[in-house]
């Protein structure tokens, strides 16, 4: 697992610039820290507002075996 810090204006923003620094990576799941399960959910209707409270699941690219 890696943390990173990025600037970014909403979540497809932030979905982008993750896979753009992630080979062989795809998009899986977005989940968001909610207080009131202290646990992170699939819940990202609200804005990002606390960028450290957010995790992107991502999972390894299939390559195409010929």
């Amino acid at each position: 697992m890696s943390k990173r810090v990025l600037n970014v204006t909403g979540t497809a923003d932030l979905i982008e610039q993750t896979l753009s620094q992630q080979r062989d990576s795809v998009f899986h799941r977005l989940l968001k820290y909610n207080s009131e399960f202290n646990d992170y959910i699939d819940d990202y209707e609200e804005p990002l507002k606390h960028l450290d409270r957010y995790q992107i699941v991502l999972t390894e690219a299939k390559q195409n075996e010929e």
